[in-house]
């Protein structure tokens, strides 16, 4: 009975917030309104998180196979 109503005034608490974001008349940025130089500087950022990661991924790749071979 307790459990029954938690969930019912959670399930109040969520709808109130929703219904006040919604109901809200301020303007909220997206991803999609980001200028393309904020663009430019993410897609770099990519690049170099993702040439980092293959660079740790083949270095976890030799050790591995260091180990496994007995080198």
């Amino acid at each position: 009975m307790i459990e029954s109503f938690r969930y019912r005034e959670d399930c109040q608490r969520i709808f109130e917030v929703q219904n006040a974001v919604l109901a809200s008349d301020e303007i909220l940025s997206s991803d999609e309104a980001e200028s393309s130089e904020e663009s430019d500087v993410d897609e770099e950022d990519l690049d170099e998180m993702g040439k980092n990661m293959e660079k740790l991924l083949a270095n976890k790749k030799s050790r591995y196979l260091s180990n496994f071979l007995g080198f």
